[in-house]
């Protein structure tokens, strides 16, 4: 989670998109249990694969923590990126 400065890598801006998610999910308690799918295009091939990332990570530790109490599990369900990964390849 982010501490309010400038974020400079993806892997950090999944932590604060997972952080997001949490408080969205605590102010709006009713899609708790949706089902959570991410997909991304072009450069953002680089951000759903990492979000998803970070999200399946949490979701492991919170089952294997039991804290359910302090953090709300995100059901994903599935992620599709078709991203951009090497820009001089790409034609």
């Amino acid at each position: 989670m982010s501490d309010g400065s400038i974020i400079f890598s993806t892997p950090t801006a999944a932590k604060d998109v997972w952080a997001f998610l949490q408080l969205f999910l605590t102010r709006f308690p009713e899609y708790t249990d949706a089902d959570f799918h991410a997909t991304a295009k072009s450069y953002g091939g680089h951000y759903a694969p990492n979000i998803t990332s970070v999200v399946y990570r949490k979701d492991k530790e919170i089952n294997t923590t039991g804290n359910v109490e302090a953090f709300k599990e995100i059901n994903l369900k599935s992620v599709l990126a078709n991203g951009i990964t090497e820009p001089n390849i790409r034609k």
